[in-house]
C-alpha cells in the first residue's frame, strides 16, 4: 500500500476504522471469493497475529467459515448462511449505493412550459 492510498474504505469509515472492521471490510469486497488470513493482513495492514485473533472470533461466531487449502495455507470467505453476515452484506452493499449516487452525475432537468 503505498502512501497516497486510503488504508481503509467507506465502510470503515462509517463505523471505526478498527482491525476488525478493517478485516471484515476487505472479506466484504471479496464478495464470495475466499482469502486465506495472511492475505488479508497484508491488504490491511493489520499486523498478522492480531489478524489472525480476531479471525479465531470471526470462525468462532461463524462470520467467516473455512473453503479450501493450497499449499498449506487455509482460506476463508464469509458465511452467508449466517444472518448477521447476510446483514453485514446489506449494509455493505447500501454503503455502495451511496457511493455510487454520489459519483453519478446528477441530470439537469429543463422546463420547457412557460
Amino acid at each position: 500500500m503505498n502512501e497516497t492510498q486510503e488504508e481503509y474504505g467507506e465502510f470503515c469509515r462509517i463505523f471505526g476504522p478498527t482491525p476488525k472492521n478493517k478485516i471484515i471490510e476487505e472479506y466484504l469486497t471479496c464478495g464470495k471469493a475466499d482469502y486465506p488470513i495472511n492475505g488479508i493482513a497484508e491488504n490491511t495492514g493489520v499486523k498478522k497475529s492480531t489478524a489472525y485473533k480476531i479471525a479465531a472470533q470471526l470462525i468462532e461466531k461463524k462470520y467467516l467459515v473455512p473453503t479450501r487449502k493450497i499449499g498449506g495455507m487455509q482460506f476463508y470467505k464469509l458465511n452467508a448462511e449466517n444472518k448477521d453476515v447476510q446483514l453485514l452484506f446489506k449494509i455493505f452493499n447500501m454503503i455502495l449505493d451511496k457511493i455510487t449516487e454520489e459519483y453519478t452525475p446528477k441530470k439537469e432537468i429543463i422546463n420547457l412550459k412557460k
